[in-house]
């Protein structure tokens, strides 16, 4: 593992940032504030959204991966006790994929969580 630190911006909402760990803990309803845009680039940490997603059963998630490798991204559930991983998508390189996961619960808590190395942008809809 890397001891290089994450590059990060934690002065815009939306953005993404390292927690170690830990997933998100603030919630970002996308009903009320509408699409959760995020970006993120680390070398050697796991990066998570700053937010816990909810308010649909359905959603529409773009990840663009900028990198000259292949980014691990998994979509995570919040659970009281063992959080659960609903969805893992491999992008290649310079790749953008868009994906629709749905059956999901609305009033559920999601984050997506990726791996490293990682370079990447994208939205939440």
């Amino acid at each position: 593992m890397s001891s290089e630190p994450p590059v990060f911006d934690d002065g815009e909402e939306g953005e993404v940032s390292i927690h170690g760990l830990d997933p998100p803990g603030s919630v970002w309803d996308v009903t009320r504030k509408g699409q959760y845009d995020f970006a993120g680039k680390a070398s050697g940490s796991t990066l998570y959204t700053n937010y816990l997603i909810t308010g649909k059963s359905s959603y529409r998630l773009e990840i663009k991966n900028i990198q000259n490798d292949t980014l691990r991204v998994d979509l995570m559930k919040r659970n009281s006790w063992i959080d659960s991983r609903v969805a893992t998508y491999n992008l290649s390189a310079k790749s953008t994929r868009y994906t629709f996961p749905s059956g999901l619960d609305s009033s559920g808590h999601y984050y997506l969580k990726f791996y490293a190395p990682s370079e990447f942008s994208g939205n939440i809809r």
